[in-house]
């Protein structure tokens, strides 16, 4: 009895739940709207994506990062959540950013001018040898704002 209760009352639940507000595209991926479902413990949820996959809007966690439940269609469940690869950062965060992408393109742009090389004949081989002078070589490094370690 109580099994054709819930029965009856399904049909009534999934039809107010079709008229809740939704939007029709994700706000955060794109996706377009596919079904409601009901999660386990979220309740019925919007979902977007479909048919063989379909996934909630994105929630923010505590470190920035966006996720989404993912139902599996195939499965014929919630199969846990998944990372967009989205973070929110704020106008502080995106400074920083900036001044690292800065830095970076400066060190990429930086150039070691080598010395000239000269070459030692050897007496014990056929070929000479080319020889860089070590001072002259550290003194390039630096000048390229390159330190040098001393062993």
């Amino acid at each position: 009895l109580k099994d054709s209760e819930e029965t009856n009352h399904a049909p009534g639940k999934a039809a107010r739940v079709n008229s809740y507000w939704k939007p029709d595209v994700c706000p955060v991926t794109g996706r377009q709207f596919f079904m409601w479902i009901e999660h386990e413990t979220l309740g019925y949820v919007p979902t977007y994506g479909g048919p063989f996959d379909s996934y909630t809007i994105p929630t923010r966690d505590s470190s920035g990062e966006f996720s989404c439940e993912r139902y599996d269609h195939d499965l014929g469940g919630w199969v846990g959540g998944e990372f967009i690869g989205l973070y929110l950062i704020d106008d502080d965060e995106q400074c920083r950013v900036c001044e690292l992408e800065e830095r970076i393109a400066g060190l990429e742009a930086r150039e070691v001018t080598l010395p000239p090389t000269f070459w030692y004949e050897h007496d014990d081989l056929s070929r000479d040898i080319p020889v860089l002078d070590k001072r002259l070589v550290k003194k390039a490094i630096r000048a390229a704002g390159i330190k040098v370690k001393e062993s």
